[in-house]
């Protein structure tokens, strides 16, 4: 009689084996993705340059929206530009456009701390105002206008 190893992994055994380790891998894979995928996000979200761009467009969106109705008062351009709403906006109101310059403030938070900077924008707003109006910001370089202004 001869014996058998009983001890050796039959066929099925070693394909089930060779399955968890694949699904082992591919989770793996997934998770280090993901990690990868939720720290360049975060990241991406901690830039100050983006952040300022992002909230330029803002302005330039809630200037075009509050204009749209042909009126566009010093209160909403203090409000739409996060300033001081019984402050005075020192807009020029011409026959073809309104324009007034401001500073834009942006904060971003990271695993390192915060950072925010500061730029000065001249904001146009063709006239007459309506749906139909463009707004255009144009960076100042710098912000020594609006300082000596106050």
């Amino acid at each position: 009689m001869t014996e058998t190893n009983s001890t050796r992994p039959s066929g099925a055994g070693r394909s089930w084996l060779r399955w968890g380790c694949l699904i082992l891998l591919a989770l793996v894979a997934g998770a280090i993705v993901l990690i990868t995928v939720t720290i360049v996000r975060f990241l991406h979200r901690a830039d100050p340059d983006r952040q300022m761009t992002i909230q330029v467009e803002s302005i330039r969106n809630n200037l075009l929206a509050h204009a749209e109705d042909g009126v566009l008062t010093d209160e909403e351009i203090m409000r739409v530009t996060s300033r001081d709403s019984d402050g005075d906006p020192q807009a020029r109101r011409g026959q073809k456009n309104v324009s007034f310059d401001t500073a834009v403030n942006v904060v971003t938070s990271s695993l390192f701390g915060s950072s925010g900077k500061t730029e000065c924008y001249t904001f146009t707003i063709t006239v007459p105002l309506s749906r139909s109006s463009t707004v255009t910001a144009t960076k100042l370089p710098s912000c020594e206008s609006l300082v000596r202004a106050n």
